[in-house]
């Protein structure tokens, strides 16, 4: 009896472990090298140098089997959401006659937040811009992708959206028209 019940707690234990390191996230910096492996997903990449951004979220995207990190967004350059305000005033609505520049404009960015401050102010902006679009600065690098794997599949993402590797997240409100 005592050996059915070590036997089905070092399975289950075993199992357990198995599901952690397949759906949790994993990141490893050496240098300009970067590894991610998160829910089945193995990227290897290069992180580019720093710099400060500044978009206005429109969107959280929804993605099936693609690499989402903490958060997928659709965004536009605070530059030029700021131009196409001045411009067309509330450029989202449907009704705007701005609307196809801020469709090409827009861009799909993935968020991979470097520290755990990071990723709350990620999820909270998340929260807001269900509401309104929402303002947002940071610091991040650039993931250049190399090899990207799913369940050692090879995925070719053709999308254009970025990653980038994020800290010192800031929100600066809503985005008002």
């Amino acid at each position: 009896m005592n050996k059915k019940i070590v036997t089905g707690t070092i399975i289950i234990l075993v199992l357990i472990f198995i599901t952690y390191l397949t759906f949790s996230t994993r990141i490893t910096v050496k240098g300009p090298r970067i590894t991610i492996d998160s829910w089945g997903h193995h990227i290897e990449g290069i992180v580019k140098n720093e710099l400060t951004y500044s978009y206005v979220l429109k969107d959280q995207g929804v993605t099936m089997g693609i690499f989402s990190g903490d958060g997928f967004v659709t965004a536009v350059a605070q530059e030029r959401a700021d131009a196409l305000r001045a411009k067309y005033g509330d450029f989202f609505r449907c009704d705007s006659a701005g609307k196809e520049e801020a469709i090409q404009s827009a861009q799909g960015i993935i968020f991979l937040a470097q520290n755990s401050t990071t990723k709350n102010a990620i999820s909270e902006a998340l929260s807001g811009i269900k509401k309104n679009p929402t303002q947002v600065s940071f610091n991040g690098k650039r993931i250049i992708i190399l090899k990207n794997t799913y369940f050692g599949l090879n995925v070719e993402d053709t999308t254009g959206t970025e990653i980038l590797y994020v800290k010192d997240f800031k929100i600066l409100g809503p985005f008002k028209p």
